[in-house]
């Protein structure tokens, strides 16, 4: 026996959750893992660019049939006596093989640098983008939990208002049998409860799709409402400033510059050393002798385009390129700080409307509890007894509204002051 209560003890430890294990479960869902791609993305483009200045070594071979002898490597003239008087064989042939090493480096490519600036700042924008879609995530996360708690909250509220009623309905019940009271009334409580029923059942499809949206934000079920407390100490911290969603935005103009920068150097000229060197076989086509002959080159090239009309439309696309960033940021900027000061004000209202809301409250149950002994007394219609009863359960409905209303108004100031939403919801 004990084993067995040892086994669910440990079962109901192993399911417990809280609001600060679903916000660690944002970062396995693939949404959020897209975001650490595009970073990548990023910075492969900048190693490339970066791979652009190192030397690239090309190992070869080749082997060419020439319809008449052809040079085997650069020939002398001088070198023409020295061979006959040798006995030796021209290095000329038809059939020449050849196996070497080529090394190319780029010492001077504007563009390589301006490329790499560029890949540098769209990583940097796209390392705050992630943070930025974490924040995002995790404060849908908070909202749709509350509004999950909100949900359970009126089920409560409804099933309360059941249970007042069905008191209620037994000392009418009484009084019916007795002669006391109408029949009427106590059919109009059973109809009641009949409608109270309907919406739990309303309640219960919102519930499931509610469980169905965390899941898809987490990947993490959750089955029943989830208590958590909220401290907006931190965010009042953090509460001027640049809004936290526009710092990729900032990077986004950079490499928009960078990006313009990179397409005007294009009209730079570029240094290149070129070194080569290969050995040559082949049979002199005079006497049939096997040749193998080293040869190397190093050089130093300018390359130069002086007109190529393809670039000035780059140029212009990046110029409107980097135009929309700006304009992106000017417009974002303006709605977050608008939309920042209105939630202030919300968050102002909200709490002033919990603090009516517990304090009516009260009332309405003190009402009701005068309400059912005039009811009891047939001293009080039906609809006017049910009208107090619907008071308390729409209070109660209220209640848990602004509370998830409040909630859900910190995890949106959370995201604009750029704040850990695990430092504020426990």
């Amino acid at each position: 026996m004990w084993r067995k209560f040892l086994f669910l003890g440990v079962a109901t430890f192993l399911s417990a959750q809280t609001i600060g294990e679903f916000l660690e479960k944002v970062k396995d869902t693939p949404d959020y893992k897209l975001e650490a791609v595009a970073e990548k993305e990023f910075k492969a483009g900048k190693e490339r660019a970066e791979g652009s200045l190192y030397p690239k070594i090309t190992l070869f071979a080749s082997g060419e049939h020439y319809s008449d002898p052809a040079s085997m490597k650069p020939f002398l003239p001088t070198d023409a006596s020295k061979i006959a008087m040798e006995g030796g064989g021209y290095p000329f042939s038809k059939n020449i093989g050849k196996i070497g090493v080529e090394l190319q480096m780029p010492l001077f490519i504007k563009s390589i640098y301006e490329t790499k600036k560029q890949m540098k700042l769209l990583m940097e924008s796209s390392r705050w983008k992630k943070k930025v879609a974490l924040l995002e995530r995790e404060a849908m996360v908070v909202g749709e939990i509350a509004q999950y708690n909100y949900l359970h909250a009126l089920q409560r509220a409804l099933a309360s208002k059941a249970r007042s009623i069905e008191t209620t309905k037994r000392a009418v019940a009484i009084g019916v049998r007795n002669g006391r009271l109408p029949k009427f009334k106590l059919m109009r409580l059973e109809d009641s409860l009949h409608q109270i029923q309907l919406q739990q059942e309303e309640i219960a499809r919102k519930i499931a799709q509610s469980e169905d949206k965390i899941y898809q934000l987490t990947e993490t079920n959750i089955s029943s409402p989830l208590s958590f407390t909220s401290n907006p100490a931190p965010i009042r911290q953090r509460k001027g400033g640049l809004p936290f969603p526009v710092k990729p935005l900032k990077y986004q103009i950079e490499a928009g510059r960078a990006g313009v920068a990179k397409e005007k150097s294009k009209a730079y000229p570029k240094v290149v050393l070129d070194a080569k060197g290969y050995r040559a076989f082949g049979k002199a086509y005079d006497n049939g002798e096997s040749l193998a002959l080293n040869f190397g080159q190093i050089g130093l090239y300018l390359q130069w385009d002086i007109l190529d009309r393809s670039r000035r439309g780059d140029l212009e696309k990046a110029k409107v390129d980097l135009l929309k960033a700006r304009l992106n940021y000017a417009k974002t900027l303006k709605n977050l700080k608008s939309q920042r000061e209105r939630l202030w004000k919300e968050l102002n209202i909200v709490e002033k409307e919990i603090i009516h809301a517990r304090n009516s409250l009260r009332l309405k149950l003190q009402l009701l509890r005068s309400a059912k002994v005039a009811f009891k007394l047939n001293r009080m219609s039906v609809e006017d007894y049910l009208k107090y009863e619907d008071d308390v359960a729409q209070q109660r409905a209220d209640l848990a509204k602004y509370q998830a209303v409040r909630q859900g108004i910190l995890a949106n100031l959370a995201l604009l002051a750029g704040v850990d939403l695990k430092e504020v919801f426990k």
